[in-house]
């Protein structure tokens, strides 16, 4: 992870590179000759650390150079309660955290977790991305989705 960046940063060629490394794999592997379950599987891996890179370049704001700042917060049903029970400034980490359940985030009824990655300064909504997650019961961890419909009204969670 950069802790620091300088001023003029390209980091939207690197992710553009990233994405274009990842279509590369993609087509390599194509033309490969592993069976289609390996070459599956490698794909997958390759995707996901691509997109891990891409998330990590995501965890500083463009427009200052700072690093954001990504918020958990754990959402019940209806969307009335609500807690935020800590933040990371890495993304990946964050996200390891939330799909991984540790610390017990669900306690037995917050089926959503979104993590927000916000910019330092006050009402910092430019610039804010939200990650949302569900409880998945049967496995006993969070798995990425949509939005919820019902939710779309509602911005900051974390902060407030």
């Amino acid at each position: 992870m950069v802790k620091t960046i300088s001023k003029n940063p390209s980091l939207t060629g690197y992710k553009f590179m990233l994405k274009g490394f990842k279509q590369f794999m993609k087509n390599q592997l194509t033309i490969a000759t592993l069976n289609e379950n390996a070459r599956i599987a490698i794909n997958h891996n390759i995707s996901v650390k691509i997109d891990e890179l891409i998330k990590a370049i995501d965890d500083v704001d463009l427009n200052t150079n700072n690093r954001l700042i990504h918020t958990i917060t754990a959402v019940r049903k209806n969307g009335r309660h609500t807690r935020t029970p800590g933040y990371f400034f890495n993304f990946i980490k964050a996200n390891e955290y939330v799909c991984n359940n540790i610390k017990d985030l669900w306690e037995g009824d917050y089926e959503y977790i979104v993590i927000e990655a916000a910019p330092e300064g006050l009402y910092a909504i430019d610039g804010r991305k939200e990650y949302w997650y569900f409880y998945d019961e049967d496995s006993h961890v969070y798995r990425a989705c949509d939005k919820p419909e019902k939710f779309n009204n509602k911005i900051c969670w974390g902060i407030g």
